[in-house]
């Protein structure tokens, strides 16, 4: 209807070339053609009649329409990059479908076009014809898109890398090196990615005869020994029979959890007698590690303890201490534990384990026995403050509780941190966790949240009241060349490329809360969610607690978002899971991401498996896709699911269906058959999975949040 009134209004100024082409696109993108209507704007001339004139400055405004401020050419750069969206889309789509040719196609439209999705098009383009099984034609395609300038640094390594490959399809060797050696040179990449680079160019040398690929694969284990490029370039120098320095070959299996084959190079390392001290504790903490992998906690005391011996001032003695400390909590040594955590923080007080260290020991003092002592130390931590002060806090109350002291104040969790899950505890009680949810978590929902210049003016004046004046930065975010096309990829369709480049934007723009403000609501727009949150908790991160949440409504809800209204709320009715606790589980899960991914072999909203997924799908009678997963309605409707069952399976324990949920419902039934006590506290004390414990913390925190923000609650807390 706007579209239509747009083109009446065009024709009643005399500009009927403009209304023409606003009614044409307009059909023909309802009748879902996007070639056509790409087709429309891409063959209309515009240099016909008076606007051919030479007198008309092609930069001034032509037409200006009432209260749209819309300008001919304006209007008509609009239509050409809506056109450029409308055929990358389309290329998408063909490509999603498996037609690679049509989607080669599409993408060369674009990547012909003065579209800012051009230098992505090439490089879509070259993909897709190497997809379609022309070599030929890929190859004489990514010679050309390597030579693009417009290409962000990651993007252009994937490119140099996809290209290498292409030119060794028709045997263009020499290419290929120079493609791979030239990933050396890009900006931001390391890691896996250019170990990949040189064991591929190592290949091409072996290949060739060339004894150069050994030092060259070498050098590839060295910079990424966790990569599958290291464990390849290890087999293939194995396999020729090359010696491969003993560490390092040990290093690469050991992080690759190739443990037994670890386990045996470490060891005969060791009885060889050929390592200096440093590499004596690196080898018996490996040692260790891999033991606890196995299970077998009295080996990993025992080899943590000689690689103190071999160097207490090595890298790793003061994981070896901490770990020793968490194996004898593990097998129920309380007071062994405390040694261990009190020489921790004696010996290496620059260590990143210190504040983890100290809390432990006062838990572990107290279950030894010597309440005292641990009341001492915990309320010692809580009035130091830091990381682990509230927590300490609650320790100090369950303690308390337990011994029925009544001698000894106690101290707020929630006085410290008001956000944290030890203040949600102290708010809502131990039991909140542990048992059913009344009826009315069912019935709290999120609202909608709806941009406007009310909801940008109100949060500006936060920032303006919080941090001061905005600092205009040389570059603003949204004039950033990688930002402009991230957004344009998102409107395109290319929603994991843009994040990708938009999270990198959000990186380098910590301390300046204006420029994050710009691209949340800029990737708010365009459907990125994931990136809108990330950048609202960046703007928050800097503040306390208290300040956090003090903030304005509308930037607490870009931080714990709700997006996919309907779907949400219909998958959480359907199987009884409060709908906050829900978007909790995802703002954890995913980050409202519909593709998130996972090492695991988890995708979508709510981080689904294979199996887990093809289980529940033949229990609702769906077919089972796994890309399908990457349909929000899909994948919140498979999360509800299992975590309905788990919730149902534990009598509505919330904690042990998250974690069931997160680490499996054998390990959750375990840990509530070993909690110390009962209660919430009991059973995260029992959780010996550092992540599984850590997630259970975060979504209790997010769904106290989320009933913070939207469903009343004077604080963050449990229903």
């Amino acid at each position: 209807m706007i579209a239509r009134r747009l083109h009446m209004a065009l024709a009643a100024s005399g500009v009927f070339l403009v209304a023409l082409l606003a009614f044409v696109l307009t059909d023909v993108r309802r009748a879902g053609d996007p070639d056509e209507a790409a087709e429309v704007v891409v063959q209309t001339p515009v240099a016909t009649g008076p606007l051919a004139s030479p007198t008309v400055d092609p930069s001034a405004p032509v037409l200006a329409l009432p209260h749209t401020g819309e300008t001919f050419h304006g209007l008509l750069q609009l239509a050409v990059g809506s056109a450029a969206r409308l055929r990358y889309h389309a290329a998408i789509e063909a490509r999603d479908a498996g037609e690679y040719a049509l989607a080669a196609e599409r993408f060369a439209a674009v990547a012909a076009s003065s579209s800012p999705l051009a230098p992505m098009a090439a490089l879509r383009d070259a993909q897709m014809l190497g997809l379609a099984g022309e070599s030929e034609a890929a190859a004489a395609a990514y010679a050309e898109v390597v030579d693009i300038d417009a290409l962000p640094a990651s993007l252009r390594a994937v490119a140099l890398m996809d290209a290498a490959g292409a030119f060794l399809q028709v045997e263009r060797v020499a290419a290929a090196q120079a493609a791979l050696l030239a990933v050396e040179s890009v900006d931001g990449v390391f890691g896996s990615t250019l170990a990949e680079a040189r064991w591929q160019r190592a290949v091409l040398l072996q290949e060739a005869g060339d004894p150069a690929w050994i030092d060259l694969a070498l050098l590839g284990m060295e910079t990424s020994p966790t990569s599958r490029a290291a464990r390849d370039a290890l087999d293939a120098l194995e396999a020729a029979e090359v010696r491969v320095p003993g560490m390092l070959a040990a290093t690469v299996e050991y992080r690759g959890f190739r443990n037994v084959a670890a386990d045996e190079r470490l060891r005969a390392l060791l009885d060889a007698e050929v390592l200096d001290a440093e590499e004596q504790a690196t080898a018996w903490f490996y040692l260790g590690a891999i033991a606890e992998r196995f299970g077998d906690r009295e080996d990993a005391l025992e080899a943590y303890a000689n690689s103190l011996a071999a160097n207490p001032d090595s890298a790793l003695a003061d994981d070896a201490v901490y770990w020793r400390g968490r194996v004898f909590e593990e097998l129920g040594r309380a007071t062994d534990a405390v040694v261990e955590y009190d020489a921790l923080v004696a010996t290496y007080r620059g260590s990143d384990f210190v504040p983890d260290a100290r809390l432990r020991a006062g838990v572990a003092t107290g279950f030894g026995g010597n309440v005292d002592d641990a009341l001492a130390r915990l309320g010692a931590i809580a009035v130091d403050g830091g990381a682990t002060a509230a927590e300490a806090a609650r320790w100090h109350s369950v303690l308390l509780e337990q011994s029925g002291r009544v001698d000894v104040p106690a101290i707020s969790a929630a006085a410290i941190d008001p956000i944290s899950y030890a203040a949600v505890l102290e708010r809502s009680g131990a039991a909140a966790a542990t048992s059913p949810f009344p009826v009315s978590a069912q019935e709290e929902r999120a609202a909608q949240f709806v941009m406007s210049e009310a909801v940008s003016a109100e949060v500006e004046a936060w920032l303006l009241l919080t941090f001061g004046a905005r600092e205009r930065p040389q570059v603003a975010a949204l004039d950033e060349p990688r930002v402009l096309l991230a957004l344009e990829l998102a409107r395109a369709g290319e929603r994991s490329v843009a994040g990708d480049l938009l999270f990198a934007e959000l990186n380098a723009r910590r301390g300046q809360p204006y420029e994050l403000l710009d691209v949340a609501f800029a990737a708010l727009d365009t459907g990125l969610h994931d990136v809108a949150m990330g950048a609202a908790t960046r703007i928050l991160g800097p503040l306390s607690s208290q300040q956090r949440l003090a903030a304005p409504p509308p930037l607490l809800m870009l931080a714990y978002p709700a997006p996919f209204h309907e779907e949400t709320h219909a998958a959480a009715e359907a199987f009884g899971v409060p709908p906050l606790l829900l978007l909790a589980l995802v703002r954890q899960e995913s980050a409202f991401n519909p593709r998130a991914g996972s090492s695991a072999g988890a995708f979508g909203l709510t981080q689904v498996i294979e199996p887990t997924g093809a289980s529940i799908a033949a229990a609702l009678g769906e077919e089972w896709t796994f890309e399908g997963l990457a349909e929000p309605g899909r994948a919140l409707r498979y999360g509800a699911y299992y975590l309905g069952e788990q919730l149902s399976w534990f009598d509505g324990h919330m904690l042990a269906a998250l974690a069931a949920y997160n680490g499996g419902p054998g390990n959750a039934a375990y840990w509530l058959d070993v909690q110390p006590f009962g209660g919430a506290d009991g059973f995260i004390h029992a959780v010996e999975f550092v992540e599984t414990r850590l997630y259970l913390e975060l979504v209790m925190e997010n769904y106290a949040m989320y009933r913070y923000i939207y469903a009343g609650a004077l604080a963050p807390s449990l229903p």
